[in-house]
């Protein structure tokens, strides 16, 4: 059963106040007669055919020359994956309304037959990017800066149960929130789109040491993600002398030797560490030893810098996750419970250094 399924089961039920009334309004269908066939079956092609529509959307943030784009959204049996692009035209305000053309049939997919029989829907996410070349298209090297809250959702064959809360044939905007059972069900006059994914250029954090080594021995480091898999790089980002409080401000990208291919995207991975520098070389080398790394709420903390994606479905994980393009500090989890943790300001300031925080826990 997908997510939109499970979670208007769930929504019809009520908590098994309203079930689902499979038999509906059969009263005009059954008095239909013979000599209304042909004039019925004109009304159906119509509906059948026109699925266009307006939705308003409320563009926050610097929109001048970008575009803005509706792609198709599949929850898929395995994973998430996007389609074809249904529309896409200039931003011309902060406030935009569009008139989109509607779902093609092969779009429009049945949401759970013994459940909702007839109920299909087409999911589509709503982005901005910067259109350098004025096309309205999105091309590799043209940066998402923002996604919507909501998926503009295009229903048909809605049930009265769910008509009830607010769901409708035609367009829909739905949410689906963690923690949350049901949909939230926007309004497709107001649909927000925050231009939230513009890069972040600079970044700071700091915090305390609490090891038990000698922080006359004791260095800071960040290590650069390829070296996580045994390659080098020319320079580390921070190699400084250690400190019982640290504070470090990074304003410029990493260094090209440190990004690699992450999950499919271009990104740079640093992790703030402490170790000895047993060869007294005053720097970072083979025969020195990480002692710690830095964390936050015993977790580790991970420094991450992604350009940007011209990728809507990537951007989408972003957003969903509350995260950003350029630098952002972010905790290592290996639960396997949710996302990734972004840290606030406050959060990026409060790291500590000490041996009861290692990679991958004790």
């Amino acid at each position: 059963m997908s997510l939109l399924a499970l979670s208007l089961s769930l929504l019809a039920c009520d908590g098994g106040e309203i079930a689902l009334d499979d038999t509906g309004p059969e009263t005009d269908t059954d008095t239909d007669t013979d000599a209304d066939t042909d004039a019925d079956s004109d009304t159906d092609t119509d509906t059948d055919t026109d699925r266009s529509g307006d939705l308003t959307f409320l563009i926050d943030g610097d929109w001048e020359g970008g575009a803005l784009t509706l792609t198709y959204f599949d929850f898929g049996q395995d994973e998430p994956a996007t389609g074809a692009v249904m529309h896409a035209e200039a931003v011309t305000g902060s406030t935009q309304t569009v008139t989109v053309v509607g779902p093609s049939d092969d779009e429009l997919t049945e949401i759970d037959p013994e459940q909702f029989p007839g109920l299909t829907a087409a999911y589509y996410i709503s982005a901005v990017h910067l259109d350098k070349d004025g096309d309205a298209e999105i091309d590799s090297d043209e940066q998402v800066v923002g996604v919507g809250t909501h998926f503009a959702v295009y229903l048909e064959n809605v049930p009265a149960d769910l008509v009830a809360f607010g769901l409708a044939d035609g367009w829909n905007a739905l949410a689906f929130v963690e923690g949350q059972d049901f949909p939230d069900i926007g309004d497709v006059d107001a649909l927000d789109l925050p231009l939230s994914l513009y890069p972040v250029d600079s970044i700071s954090v700091g915090g305390t040491y609490g090891g038990s080594h000698d922080l006359h021995q004791t260095r800071f480091a960040t290590l650069a993600g390829p070296m996580f898999e045994g390659g080098a790089v020319d320079e580390l980002l921070i190699d400084e002398a250690g400190a019982e409080t640290w504070s470090w401000s990074i304003s410029e990208a990493p260094p090209e030797d440190h990004f690699m291919d992450v999950d499919g995207q271009y990104a740079a991975l640093e992790l703030p560490m402490a170790y000895l520098d047993n060869d007294q070389s005053g720097g970072f080398t083979g025969g020195d030893s990480p002692t710690s790394v830095a964390c936050y709420d015993g977790l580790p903390a991970l420094l991450w810098y992604s350009p940007g994606t011209s990728d809507v479905l990537y951007a989408w994980y972003a957003t969903s996750f509350g995260l950003n393009f350029g630098w952002q500090a972010i905790l290592i989890d290996d639960s396997g419970e949710g996302g990734p943790a972004q840290l606030d300001e406050t959060q990026r300031q409060s790291l500590a250094f000490d041996e009861s925080c290692q990679l991958g826990g004790e």
